[in-house]
């Protein structure tokens, strides 16, 4: 089948999806679903929320789509039980995206942000996002939606791509 809209996904607990319509424009994003848990010590955390994943690609997901998934790397300095968790997110999200039955493509982040045009800068992305769909600039107006921001150009990067 031939693919029409693009899914991006910018992993982890700040990350984002979004799906690129390739001939209109279209764009649908969302934060990335997740809920609050109490720990054995009494502590809250946040995590995945797996079902809302599910129940979004239930909805929006399809044959029509390529999920277009950033695939990062280790970064020197993060703790352990920080990388453990992102790596259990990444897992879970890449698991889904199978479930729906969609093709997946593993991106690096140097690539799609170089091709992009982007630094590391997380406003950067923001405004990037806005350059290129500025219909949909509120949703990833606000300083903490720079993981929306990135799924968008992520969908837009693999919209475009041959």
């Amino acid at each position: 089948m031939v693919t029409t809209a693009t899914l991006g996904i910018d992993p982890g607990l700040s990350g984002g999806l979004a799906i690129y319509e390739v001939k209109t424009g279209a764009l649908l994003v969302a934060k990335m679903p997740v809920h609050e848990i109490t720990t054995a010590k009494g502590t809250r955390k946040k995590v995945l929320d797996l079902h809302a994943i599910r129940d979004w690609l239930d909805l929006y997901a399809g044959p029509h789509l390529h999920a277009w998934v950033e695939n990062p790397h280790a970064m020197p300095g993060q703790g352990v039980v920080s990388m453990f968790t992102f790596g259990i997110v990444c897992g879970a999200l890449h698991m889904a995206v199978v479930m729906a039955r969609m093709p997946m493509t593993l991106v690096a982040p140097n690539v799609w942000k170089r091709h992009m045009g982007l630094t590391s800068d997380k406003d950067h992305a923001r405004r990037r996002a806005s350059q290129l769909m500025p219909a949909y600039a509120q949703c990833w107006a606000k300083k903490g939606q720079d993981g929306v921001a990135e799924a968008a150009l992520l969908a837009y990067y693999g919209a475009h791509q041959p």
